[in-house]
């Protein structure tokens, strides 16, 4: 027995220290990976190198490569050809690419089309997306319309949406397919798909990738009423005047299996076949499996590597849904297509720190892998700051901050190598009011599921992006959650009946729940609610918020089934393992606790703080956030049994840093906490005797590549550098000395600190707090300092006279909308504003 615990400890500790390693100097494949966005396409084998040259040195893992709109006509005395779609030399090109790629390293992964959604030239109209419409007694049929059935209200008719592929590059434009037909995705396949699966076989390629459905408006396939019948059980075609009009009973259930079908349609007819023509090529299926079609959490059986969106983490965000169902379905490494327009609609001015805070957000969402948005190909020839497509942030080469963005990546690398260590650790699973969505929307609204589920739960409009409405969304039954110390997964419909029991606990997949919260449910599918009653006996925990649900949905059984949900419902909530509480907040937060002790307690709640927990065998750990402008000092304790417990600083690598039972976090600052088997590391505290030197503002001298200036303050202020983007330099000499830590903080800086004393590089302070030891550096007597400060393109752009893309559109057509910043924004505070306190401590 001794020898058997001997080894357990000794592999714990081997296990521990393999991770520790690896944490200082993370994988490469852990880095974050980037939309690479080709516009035109205008590309050329020298740009490709140049790209993935800084890519690679930028700590960037691999790129999803997204053709797109063109942005500029052909022009060859600056070196600009679009390559057109598929033509030969977009496949040469893209096959080179493909190459290099392998040789460097790096993931690859290509989308079946350009733009989004799926669709080209060769959908044909009877093979193009459709809706089902109510065209009023005496309105005209309109070009397309094919009846369906003749109502008193009407004839309800299957139009064409005549949606186009939205960002098309040249040489893809055209109708988007029918995304619940097999055989449109079969021909989209066969010409966009094996022309490219041709172009990069045998590189080393990973993945096709398929952008959120954005199938706008539609809801109907010409197989419609016969795969409806097949799956619900009852002719449709006597019911279709329920979909429109009115929302009486009856509607609500007609709709629900409407909505119902089309969910399981999209998921069966689309994401099906397209994951199995990918494992025909041996490679993977890359989806972000949400939108339009309404295809819910099940649907994520059929995708290889799960991707989310969105990181208003207080709400439900498509993060959390892809987290979701990555894990019911057991995948472990989650993306997120990470940072989209956290500035909207400036696509300027994103700083490396909101960057982080994104990602943090992204993380506690249940992500462990970025892809950002976005890395611009632009031509040598083009004009700072290059071509940037309409949407933000702008992440390459040509960004003032790109020299200090290795900094940011080796901490996305270090957090997703943890976050992907071991399983997740999830207490409660929310199910998901999608039957709700389904039921009250008519068939002549457009329906993206999962934009329904986030509003419902969330009681109202939600917003969807930009880091000042994350910083503020809250949806009560999620906040209630996340501030109260618990982590949870979201599970629905279509997902629970696959779930299995398990003394207490509701596992599937990597999913593992002691506690099923019920989100002030309308209804649900009887044998849903049968399951959690079986949940409950065998000793798990089951909450329902407000009210408890009333309504059996399905049309078919509706009636009976509805009456047993009442009385199961009224039986099974007694109090004990089953609570209905009046309320999202203070009565919900109650019953949490009476379900199970929080995983992460904080001596005080604090709403701008949550966590990620992975659990591994002998230890646990934890990314714990700070998402607020504020700094924190928590009085905090772990649920995971151990009684070693130390600090890992994704900032630095560092690793064994003592506890002492408070955490303590930056504003926008984050730690892992681990938690294993052993002995407490010792911690001293120690008396330090400070003293600080202000080194006051009119001492500074600061250096602009063409003028110079006195003093901190904001660039902006002076004519001569109200317009500028880029570095420029303050030096000072004070005298100073040395001690056993030597701090110089900068106070506010817009945006990044490069800090050299006397010659000698300190560090760079690229977000809150701008602080850097620079006990190494200083020595007794006269030291010089430099701080190098380097602001955001935005300031620079504004001086600029606003791009006329009149030509453009002419030429192509408005593929894209006109940029914002010349009418929305002034040029942002720039500069060293202070105040400079160096602090010598002994």
């Amino acid at each position: 027995m001794k020898t058997t615990i001997a080894f357990i400890f000794a592999a714990a500790l081997a296990q521990g220290a393999g991770l520790r390693d690896n944490f200082a100097n993370p994988p490469a494949e852990t880095g974050p990976s980037m939309y690479w966005i080709w516009l035109g396409p205008a590309v050329t084998r020298e740009g490709v190198d140049r790209d993935l040259n800084n890519m690679r040195k930028a700590h960037i893992s691999g790129a999803v490569l997204l053709p797109v709109y063109p942005l500029s006509e052909d022009d060859p005395a600056r070196g600009i050809r679009n390559l057109p779609f598929l033509s030969p030399e977009f496949n040469d090109i893209l096959h080179y690419t493909a190459t290099q790629m392998k040789r460097a390293g790096m993931a690859f992964d290509v989308t079946i089309g350009t733009g989004w959604p799926y669709g080209g030239p060769w959908v044909t109209p009877e093979l193009g997306a459709r809706m089902l419409r109510l065209r009023k007694a005496g309105d005209a049929l309109q070009p397309g319309d094919e009846v369906v059935a003749d109502t008193a209200a009407g004839r309800i008719v299957s139009a064409p949406t005549r949606m186009m592929v939205k960002r098309a590059s040249i040489g893809d434009e055209g109708l988007v397919l029918d995304h619940y037909n097999p055989r449109a995705l079969r021909v989209h396949l066969d010409a966009a798909g094996e022309k490219l699966w041709d172009a990069v076989r045998g590189t080393g390629f990973r993945s096709f990738w398929c952008d959120s459905l954005e199938v706008f408006q539609a809801n109907w396939t010409p197989a419609f009423l016969d795969e409806f019948q097949r799956l619900r059980g009852y002719d449709l075609k006597p019911h279709l005047n329920l979909l429109f009009g009115d929302a009486t009973p009856e509607a609500a259930e007609i709709r629900h299996d409407f909505w119902q079908t089309l969910s399981e349609l999209g998921a069966e007819n689309f994401l099906k076949p397209l994951q199995q023509w990918c494992h025909a090529k041996g490679v993977q299926a890359q989806v972000e499996p949400y939108g339009q079609p309404p295809v819910s959490l099940g649907g994520f059986r059929y995708v290889d590597l799960p991707v989310g969106e969105h990181y208003e983490w207080r709400m439900f965000n498509a993060s959390r849904w892809a987290s979701s169902g990555g894990h019911l379905f057991g995948k472990n490494v989650i993306g997120a297509e990470a940072w989209t327009w956290t500035g909207i609609p400036n696509r300027f001015g994103d700083t490396i720190e909101q960057l982080k805070l994104a990602s943090d957000m992204h993380f506690v969402s249940g992500i462990n892998s970025l892809m950002g948005i976005s890395y611009v190909y632009t031509p040598g020839s083009a004009d700072l700051p290059g071509w940037a497509p309409y949407w933000g942030p702008l992440i390459n080469h040509t960004q003032t901050w790109w020299p200090y963005f290795p900094y940011f990546s080796r901490y996305v690398q270090r957090v997703s190598w943890i976050l992907r260590q071991g399983r997740p650790v999830s207490d409660v699973a929310l199910y998901l009011p999608a039957d709700d969505v389904w039921a009250a929307t008519p068939a002549s609204s457009a329906l993206n599921l999962y934009f329904g589920v986030k509003e419902r739960l969330h009681g109202g409009r939600a917003p969807e992006f930009g880091l000042k409405n994350a910083m503020v969304g809250d949806t009560p039954v999620i906040s209630t959650v996340i501030n109260n110390g618990y982590s949870f997964d979201a599970i629905d419909s279509a997902t629970l009946p696959h779930a299995r029991i398990e003394a207490g606990r509701l596992k599937m997949g990597l999913g593992d729940y002691r506690v099923v919260v019920l989100p002030h449910l309308e209804g649900m599918p009887l044998a849903d609610l049968r399951k959690l009653a079986a949940f409950v006996k065998q000793g798990g925990y089951v909450v329902a918020t407000k009210r408890l649900p009333r309504l059996a949905y399905g049309w078919k059984t509706h009636k009976e089934d509805t009456a047993e949900l009442q009385r199961l419902a009224k039986s099974m909530f007694d109090g004990r393992r089953a609570i209905l509480v009046s309320d999202e907040r203070e009565a919900f937060r109650q019953a949490l606790l009476r379900c199970l002790a929080p995983d992460v307690q904080l001596e005080v709640p604090d709403h701008d703080v949550a966590f990620v927990h992975r659990n591994l065998p002998g230890e646990d750990y934890y990314f714990v956030a700070n998402l607020g402008p504020h700094g924190k000092t928590l009085r905090t304790r772990f649920r995971a049994p151990g009684r070693r417990i130390e600090l890992w600083d994704p900032m630095t690598g560092e690793t064994g840093l003592a506890w002492d039972g408070t955490l303590r976090l930056d504003p926008f600052g984050s730690a892992i906490v681990r938690v294993s088997n052993g002995l407490p590391l010792p911690h001293r505290s120690v008396q330090r005797e400070r003293q600080s030197i202000v080194l006051e503002a009119d001492r500074w001298k600061v250096s602009f590549p063409e003028s110079a200036a006195q003093g901190l303050g904001d660039w902006t202020s002076s004519a001569a550098t109200r317009f500028f983007s880029g570095s420029a330099t303050y030096t000072v000499e004070a005298d100073l000395k040395p001690g056993s830590r030597v701090m110089l903080d900068l106070g506010e800086v817009r945006e990044i600190a490069e800090v050299k004393v006397n010659g000698a590089p300190a560090g760079v302070a690229w977000k809150h707090p701008y602080r850097v030891d620079v006990s190494k550096q200083v020595r007794e007597g006269r030291n010089l300092l430099e701080i190098k400060v380097t602001n955001l393109w935005i300031n620079a752009l504004l001086g600029m006279t606003e791009p006329d893309y009149s030509r453009l559109y002419a030429r192509f057509g408005a593929r894209f909308p006109a940029p914002a910043e010349w009418k929305q924004f002034k040029p942002y505070p720039s500069g060293l504003l202070g105040p400079v306190v160096v602090t010598i401590e002994r």
